[in-house]
């Protein structure tokens, strides 16, 4: 298992050894003086794994990289600093600045960015994100697993929760491409863009690699934008879906999917903002990161849906959380706009490029409304002897990779039912909360009874259980805040 991803913990502390440089770069051409280089940062000592945590997991065979997670540090009090999140959304603002309101008003460029199946990111992005709530949701993501585990089991932002909420395709091919050199990177960079040899050139040293800057990007858009070039409709999608942790440059090598705006529609748009937030969010789950990219809009609008609650501290609000406040099939009234997709059921690898997520829609059924089994074990769901290209050839043929109605199962009436001894084992090999207490934690009545009696009563029309049923939570909810919130003293609590 150690041997997945040998060198994952290397490159992402090569990656932000680079950010730091490219920014000291752009911030050396605004004015025009040297800045003193940053110091290396000295290599960390990644904590030594144990065979029971306290709080969980007490089983480590599904967790098997707990003792690098950020949650491994929390459990012993240690909370990581300020998560700093990147979006690439207010670069593309610059559509709308005075100079080119006029040229925008004709919104000559609208059709040919809806052909694409893509038109509608322009109206599905946010402008801010709320830093406390990714840093929260964060903290309870899995790389093995692909999914949050939270107080009643996982939840996972999924092929159907993209689709539904972007409106972007979820079928279709995967990019399937490799990295390219910083010749090729020149070579396209003049063919695409119309970039003189000089200015591809200069992009690559800069950048370090095959990459151009987004303030040069800029540049480029404003020039076709006044030309009423395709490219203009290209800059949006590359800056947006495709983020990662650069601010300041993209990958030229995405510039080959936009070669025909004819054929863009025929990729899987979804799966590259899925694989892209998953391998992010894999990422930052270390204790040592400090900062989480990905299409962060995608996971903001999945929490707004799926966690309706308005709260002022994520971090307890999700250690109390339970399933009656928990929105688990969303999108029943939108089906006649977007319909379900079978290939949302598709098990196994999702790629884009070189990166390669887990995509296991089993771990969370009650999301698909079905009873929720206990899953198999992710490297029997997803091998990990697999390439690269076998992955591209298998989403292919992605029905042939679906789960069957067989693997269903039963269908769950309320929507949070799951099967008997799923919360006992879930307890078992998980982490439910990210604040301990002082005192082991139990395992708890099966969350879905809460919901289930509740509904019983109201269909009964026991008003006086529901009453009772909603102080009692209420009560519940207000002691288990003020018992973390470090307000009350040590050896008092009783």
């Amino acid at each position: 298992m150690e041997q997945e991803q040998p060198d994952v913990e290397l490159q992402h502390m090569e990656e932000q050894e680079l950010e730091e440089e490219l920014h000291a770069m752009d911030e050396e051409m605004k004015d025009g003086e040297p800045r003193r280089r940053r110091k290396k940062k000295e290599k960390v000592v990644d904590p030594e794994p144990l065979d029971d945590y306290p709080g969980g997991p007490h089983e480590t065979g599904l967790l098997w990289k707990y003792h690098v997670h950020v949650a491994r540090k929390a459990a012993d009090g240690v909370w990581r600093g300020k998560l700093k999140c990147i979006s690439n959304r207010k670069k593309i603002e610059v559509m709308h600045d005075e100079e080119n309101k006029s040229i925008m008003a004709g919104r000559w460029w609208e059709n040919r960015l809806h052909a694409t199946d893509l038109g509608w990111l322009q109206d599905t992005s946010y402008i801010m994100i709320d830093h406390d709530l990714i840093y929260a949701f964060v903290g309870r993501w899995h790389e093995e697993t692909s999914s949050f585990q939270l107080p009643f089991g996982e939840m996972k932002v999924t092929l159907d929760d993209v689709a539904s909420l972007l409106h972007i395709p979820i079928d279709g091919m995967l990019l399937s491409h490799g990295s390219i050199s910083r010749d090729e990177a020149v070579e396209w960079m003049e063919l695409y863009l119309g970039s003189s040899t000089g200015d591809a050139l200069k992009e690559v040293e800069k950048t370090k690699g095959a990459h151009c800057r987004f303030v040069y990007l800029e540049e480029i858009f404003k020039d076709r934008l006044k030309e009423k070039s395709d490219l203009a409709a290209e800059y949006g999608v590359t800056e947006e879906v495709e983020s990662d942790k650069s601010q300041w440059a993209v990958d030229v090598v995405y510039l080959k999917y936009f070669r025909d705006l004819d054929l863009v529609a025929g990729y899987s748009w979804g799966v590259v903002a899925l694989a892209h937030l998953y391998k992010e969010l894999n990422n930052t789950t270390r204790w040592n990161c400090s900062q989480v990219a990905g299409y962060l809009t995608s996971l903001q609008a999945w929490v707004f849906h799926h966690f309706p609650s308005t709260v002022d501290n994520y971090r307890n609000y999700l250690d109390a959380l339970d399933l009656t406040r928990v929105v688990m099939t969303q999108y029943g009234v939108h089906r006649h706009t977007r319909q379900f997709e079978r290939v949302g059921l598709y098990s196994g690898w999702l790629r884009c490029g070189e990166r390669m997520v887990r995509y296991l829609p089993k771990r969370v059924f009650r999301q698909f409304g079905w009873f929720q089994t206990i899953p198999r074990h992710p490297i029997e769901s997803a091998p990990v002897d697999v390439n690269l290209a076998e992955i591209t050839n298998r989403f292919r043929r992605a029905l042939d990779y679906a789960l069957t109605p067989q693997m269903l199962g039963e269908t769950a009436i309320h929507g949070v039912e799951a099967v008997d001894g799923y919360i006992e084992w879930f307890y078992q090999v998980s982490h439910p909360h990210m604040i301990l207490p002082d005192m082991p934690v139990p395992v708890p009545r099966p969350p879905e009874r809460e919901v289930l009696d509740a509904r019983a009563a109201q269909e009964d029309g026991d008003l006086g259980y529901l009453q009772l049923s909603g102080k009692m939570s209420r009560i519940r909810d207000h002691i288990y805040v003020v018992m973390r919130s470090g307000l009350v003293p040590k050896g008092t609590e009783e």
